[in-house]
């Protein structure tokens, strides 16, 4: 649904749906290539990009793939499942490469890929299956991550 000029919703058809996931990916393609290019401040265009695509939690503004009936679908997890005891903060979603520049980050799934890849529900991939913990072994799953980039750290939001 969408406001129209008086303030009425009007239903959106799924050709509209469709478009929207279209421009949304889009969008979150240019951003990565130029987050992955250096320009770390794309990380919040990212966020909201993702926000607006995945996030289920808000009935009265459902994600794309909610509108699209997409929530049963299975994800590709390859994030690393964390051990317990943790004697740190771990990300489970990237490895350090060493290289003669120094220490580079990569995500997980272009140096690993396959043997570490899974397919989950939705609902586990984006809610109960945590991807980072930091040095407090508080842990993060992707939904959390999203929510505060886009919500908090500049995204959608700038808050005082």
């Amino acid at each position: 649904m969408v406001r129209g000029v008086g303030g009425d919703k009007v239903a959106r058809t799924k050709a509209d749906i469709k478009e929207a996931l279209r421009a949304q990916t889009g969008f979150l393609a240019k951003s990565c290539k130029a987050y992955d290019a250096g320009d770390v401040d794309e990380v919040s265009r990212i966020a909201a990009s993702l926000r607006v695509l995945l996030n289920t939690s808000q009935a009265n503004s459902p994600s794309i793939i909610k509108q699209l009936d997409l929530v049963s679908s299975r994800f590709t997890d390859s994030g690393h499942r964390y051990q317990e005891p943790a004697s740190g903060p771990q990300a489970g979603m990237i490895v350090i490469r060493l290289d003669n520049q120094g220490a580079v980050p990569l995500a997980r799934c272009l140096v690993e890929s396959g043997q570490l890849e899974r397919r989950v529900v939705f609902s586990e991939w984006w809610n109960q299956h945590s991807v980072v913990t930091d040095d407090e072994k508080v842990k993060y799953t992707r939904m959390a991550l999203v929510g505060y980039l886009a919500n908090e750290d500049n995204g959608t939001h700038f808050d005082p």
